[in-house]
């Protein structure tokens, strides 16, 4: 890890796995907050998160309920692949959604990326992004994006299984 330009400190892969925290399946719930508190920047993967069979469905549910007629959403912790996450909980359809969420040190300030003053667009070059963003406005729908490298690598999979022969295209 380096702590100072060109100063070091070696961590071996037996120390590192001497500080992963053990997975406890709980989470543990600091505090309740309005959903618009959090910038959306902070959020990070959601999971569907389910109670496991009878065991503590019925705090689940009052949980979950009170949250939805609050309008709030509970911040918790959360150990994930050895690692103690911070994540969002909040009422979604019949369930609960957990988001894990960045912390503020993983967030670059804007300064630091956007400080740089731009200049003022013109009227005319104004209304020719605007009439784009008029002709380009939808409603949006998930299923029109979808993540074409895994289609592509799909597409490979079901050729090969054919047997046809895989032509590698130029970059």
């Amino acid at each position: 890890y380096e702590f100072k330009p060109g100063q070091y400190v070696i961590v071996t892969p037996k120390e590192i796995e001497a500080v992963r925290l053990p997975s406890t399946k709980t989470i543990d719930i600091e505090q309740f907050v309005e959903v618009g508190e959090i910038d959306r920047i902070y959020w990070d993967e959601p999971y569907y998160l389910a109670p496991s069979g009878k065991t503590g469905i019925e705090a689940y549910a009052v949980i979950r309920a009170a949250m939805e007629k609050q309008g709030k959403v509970a911040l918790g912790r959360v150990v994930m692949h050895q690692r103690e996450r911070i994540c969002a909980l909040e009422p979604r359809d019949n369930g609960i959604l957990l988001t894990t969420l960045r912390t503020h040190d993983e967030i670059r300030e804007t300064s630091e990326v956007f400080d740089r003053s731009l200049p003022r667009p013109s009227a005319p070059m104004l209304q020719i992004a605007e009439k784009i963003i008029e002709q380009q406005d939808a409603k949006f729908d998930p299923s029109r994006f979808t993540d074409r490298y895994e289609d592509a690598l799909r597409e490979l999979i079901a050729k090969k299984k054919k047997g046809e022969p895989v032509v590698s295209s130029e970059p």
